[in-house]
């Protein structure tokens, strides 16, 4: 009980997103023993710490891979808060918008739709998630437009190179050099781009 009061004296407590992460990860084998008491106040107490502030805190940070296995761990115990209809929408929100996050910002784009387009249906009218899903929406469609300039950029080196080895004609060099520009003018806009809009959803973690 003791313990209890410690735990819950701490993460109710404001501190840092490290400290809580350092919390949470140094008292695993109480939190173990939360998860698998089966008890509806012993998982609500769970989700309450362990979603609410360490999978927030890993997200906050950065931390994409580590936050998404937490969310995945905590998924099976999700459904059986469903009695206590307040605290289990709240609890679902936070937990689909961290697993978008977590794949959206490990370049899983499909993925991570999959959970926004969610949060959509249950919260047609919010603007963050709108956001995010058109966000990712566009990094797959960047995505097809790489494979173009990488090759472009490709075929542009092996031109000069041809040219440079078997001193071909010079419209074999400019048509590699102009290949190589084009690919290389489409590779920064697009970094530019995508730097831009992960800029934007930084902000909005």
């Amino acid at each position: 009980m003791a313990q209890n009061s410690k735990q819950e004296r701490f993460f109710n407590s404001k501190h840092t997103s490290e400290e809580y992460i350092e919390m949470y990860e140094s008292n695993l084998e109480y939190f173990n023993q939360l998860a698998s008491s089966g008890q509806v106040d012993d998982l609500a107490r769970l989700m309450q710490i362990k979603l609410m502030k360490y999978v927030v805190s890993l997200r906050k940070e950065g931390y994409y891979t580590r936050c998404l296995t937490a969310i995945v761990e905590l998924e099976k115990d999700l459904p059986l808060l469903k009695d206590n209809v307040a605290l289990y929408n709240q609890y679902i929100e936070v937990y689909l918008f961290s697993k978008g996050v977590c794949l959206r910002y490990l370049n899983r784009y499909k993925e991570s739709n999959v959970f926004f387009n969610e949060l959509l249906s249950k919260f047609p009218d919010n603007d963050l998630y709108r956001q995010w899903f058109d966000s990712n929406k566009t990094n797959m469609r960047v995505r097809k437009v790489r494979t173009i300039y990488y090759t472009l950029m490709a075929i542009g080196v092996l031109l000069l190179v041809a040219q440079w080895v078997v001193s071909a004609s010079i419209w074999i060099k400019v048509v590699g050099f102009w290949f190589l520009s084009v690919g290389a003018l489409l590779f920064f806009a697009d970094t530019l781009i995508i730097n831009f809009i992960n800029s934007r959803r930084r902000r909005k973690r």
